[in-house]
């Protein structure tokens, strides 16, 4: 009788074990079951930020493009700028000459352009000889564009060569 008690003493206390293994059993299923869902979810979330951050890095690159784009294009006209500033800086300037200073006060103003004819024959002074082929303006103070051309005649006669080319109110500021 010991014996079969024993043996269900026995048999009880490995129930009782096999029930606390199985208890614990399911409560790792359980934990294991809860992290999964958590990890699942992290895995989740973290895919829909990947996927934000894919399309904010395909907007960036196309912004940089642009922006190169634009830079190439800002340097383009920054290079054909300084060209025109060059040439612009090279060419012979655009002045008017002024023939009585204290008639300009009191008068319309008029720009008359005067050339020469006869520089050609002044070799010994080819940039003073190539400036009136080209011609002059010179600023006049006078009432009427005849009254203007007169007095330009006046100081430069066409017997010398010169001849007015047109005469026509100031409009430069």
């Amino acid at each position: 009788m010991i014996l079969d008690v024993s043996f269900v003493l026995i048999f009880l206390m490995s129930v009782a074990y096999a029930a606390a293994v199985m208890r614990r059993m399911e409560g790792d299923v359980v934990a294991f079951q809860r992290e999964s869902r958590q990890s699942e979810e992290e895995n989740q979330r973290l895919e829909v930020a990947c996927t934000t951050l894919r399309g904010m890095l395909s907007e960036a690159e196309g912004e940089v493009g642009r922006i190169q784009g634009e830079l190439a294009t800002v340097a383009e006209a920054k290079e054909k700028a300084e060209v025109e500033l060059a040439a612009a800086m090279n060419a012979p300037k655009d002045r008017l000459y002024i023939l009585d200073k204290s008639s300009l006060s009191h008068a319309r103003l008029w720009e008359v352009a005067t050339i020469n004819d006869m520089a050609r024959r002044h070799a010994h002074a080819p940039g003073w000889a190539e400036e009136w082929m080209q011609g002059r303006t010179v600023l006049v103070g006078a009432t009427t564009d005849r009254d203007a051309r007169q007095r330009v005649e006046m100081r430069f006669p066409s017997s010398q060569g010169y001849r007015t080319m047109k005469a026509e109110r100031f409009r430069r500021n």
